[in-house]
């Protein structure tokens, strides 16, 4: 029964087991995370409601702005009951003076202060049905201008949180005017009108005008001209990368995948070996199962499966060196014959070969010594410095040290754009997004796909798994059973590191075939995973019961807000 448990639980590897064609290599790592930034970046966000058009006519005075602000909604989603505009009560806005409001037919205005957000508000008792609805509010901000010499600027941040996407912005202007600037920056000036593009949802809508002083007063602005050149060179860049983030987006994410393409075809394609067996009835080298495993397994070069540690064990007991029984090792000799991984698992299993007196003191052990003694069976999931040296000798890691560098410079490069630039190019996060999609499927992936054997490595490499493909196909097996004990031995062993050592004991009880080390057909040999596990469950338990107990523009300005629905 604890056999097929750990059987079972060995199934769930079966994924990283897969034998990866260079075509599903290719796959895997280049069209997949391709494919999702291709998503990113022609795929449209769907909203509930929109703004086609945001009009606004402004009235420089003397002592005031005038604002005649009119929204067209279109909701395409029912549920709503108010659609507002938000303002944020900070500088000359603080002081604002709502004049006139309306609202859709139907529907009543209140107002309201949410923080440092004054709202107004047109409410529906029922719910607004989809389609389209306007609404238009009149106020005034008094003294909203910082003055020198004889030009003040006013410099007001009209929206940076709206909740939906803005089609379309026009600016109209009375009185006189020395210098219109914004983020964005007008597509077209046709007299007084100015002609914004469309924002996004939660993007930066920004005033920077210059005009005559004509009897305004103000606060006093410094170096008014230098303010001026500033602003229009950060403004001139926020527009650029509104009208043209999806463009910059696209060249860095084919130059990026044709990065990764040349690092593929040029260090990661494996060597051809013509000729190999698809299947091997004897084990191709006197690899030791610990070896093999971190040399060719599910994860070379990474970490040893413990179903290996388990084989390992198994190897020992057919040298002499230990003794199976039901649910004890006993530990018979030790000598320099051993290799250090060996000797580690001899030494434990030295001390503490009763399984099942170890799973009852387990039981008795605090949270404290069962995290100690889970870290010393996880140790045994590290090879030796000897395999580490022996798997760089055969391994080009090369590939897989510029998927990372390149990955990680593409993830600074986004990361640097969106932080710059999200107030006029939010998808820029998009960007940011896939490189840590990429990260993930490069650490589920990365030996299967970058890196590579050197031609002797990928060699024995599918030698191996020849030799598994035998192990883990009854139908294989049947053509090539041998009489040798011995190379049952090996068969026995090694399917134990494949995790396919059930096939294996089958065949043994039909052929009568008996290991003297083996005690009896389905004897559970799976020393090392099942404490291994008990002591991970255990502390999970004891852990548990424990915790149970227990601004866009230049700086100065005024305002900002957004608007919405609800």
């Amino acid at each position: 029964m604890n056999l097929r448990k750990e059987l079972r639980s060995g199934q769930i590897q079966r994924f990283s087991e897969m034998k990866f064609s260079e075509t599903t290599r290719f796959f895997i790592i280049f069209l997949i995370p391709l494919s999702f930034l291709a998503f990113t970046l022609f795929s449209q966000s769907s909203n509930d409601f929109e703004i086609t058009n945001l009009d606004m006519v402004l009235d420089f005075r003397n002592d005031s702005l005038m604002v005649v602000e009119t929204l067209n909604y279109q909701v395409t989603k029912p549920g709503f009951r108010e659609l507002y505009r938000s303002y944020t009560m900070d500088g000359a806005l603080a002081n604002m003076q709502v004049l006139e409001t309306q609202c859709p037919s139907g529907t009543f205005f209140y107002s309201q202060r949410v923080g440092t957000e004054f709202e107004l508000i047109c409410r529906n008792e029922n719910t607004y049905a989809p389609g389209a609805y306007t609404l238009q509010f009149t106020y005034s901000i008094p003294d909203p201008y910082f003055c020198e010499g004889e030009s003040c600027v006013l410099h007001w941040k009209v929206l940076d949180s709206f909740a939906a996407p803005i089609d379309r912005i026009t600016v109209s202007v009375q009185g006189r005017i020395e210098q219109w600037l914004s983020t964005p920056m007008p597509l077209d000036v046709t007299g007084v009108t100015y002609s914004l593009p469309g924002i996004y949802s939660n993007s930066l809508l920004e005033f920077f005008v210059v005009s005559p002083r004509d009897g305004k007063s103000g606060g006093p602005v410094v170096n008014l001209a230098d303010e001026a050149k500033k602003y229009q060179q950060q403004a001139t860049l926020h527009t650029f990368m509104l009208l043209n983030g999806r463009l910059i987006i696209g060249l860095l994410t084919l130059f990026e995948f044709g990065l990764i393409l040349w690092i593929f075809l040029r260090l990661s394609k494996e060597h051809l070996t013509p000729g190999m067996p698809e299947v091997l009835h004897y084990k191709p080298g006197e690899r030791k199962p610990h070896e093999m495993d971190f040399l060719f397994g599910r994860r070379p070069g990474t970490k040893i499966h413990s179903n290996a540690v388990d084989a390992t064990l198994l190897d020992l007991a057919r040298r002499g060196y230990l003794k199976i029984e039901k649910d004890r090792l006993t530990v018979i000799k030790t000598d320099n014959r051993l290799d250090d991984f060996e000797k580690r698992l001899i030494l434990f299993y030295g001390e503490s070969g009763d399984l099942t007196a170890m799973k009852r003191q387990m039981k008795a052990m605090n949270s404290f010594a069962l995290a100690g003694l889970s870290r010393k069976m996880d140790s045994f999931l590290k090879p030796t410095k000897w395999v580490k040296s022996k798997f760089k000798l055969m391994y080009d890691k090369k590939g897989s040290k510029l998927l990372w560098l390149t990955i990680g410079l593409s993830f600074l490069v986004g990361l640097l754009l969106f932080l710059i630039f999200s107030m006029s190019y939010s998808q820029f996060f998009l960007f940011v997004f896939a490189q840590v999609l990429l990260a993930i499927l490069t650490l589920v992936f990365d030996n299967f796909v970058f890196g590579r054997y050197s031609l002797e490595g990928i060699t024995e490499k599918r030698k191996w798994g020849a030799f598994r493909n035998l192990l883990c196909d009854t139908a294989q097996m049947k053509k090539y059973e041998p009489e040798d004990l011995s190379m049952w031995g090996d068969w026995l062993i090694f399917a134990t590191a494949f995790g396919c050592a059930e096939k294996v004991l089958q065949r043994m009880k039909v052929k009568k075939v008996q290991l003297p080390y083996v005690p009896s057909y389905g004897t559970n040999f799976y020393f090392y995973s099942m404490l291994r596990r008990s002591a991970h469950s255990q502390l999970a338990a004891k852990t548990s019961r424990a915790a149970g107990s227990f601004s866009g523009g230049v700086g100065g300005g005024f305002g900002g807000g957004g608007g919405g629905a609800r």
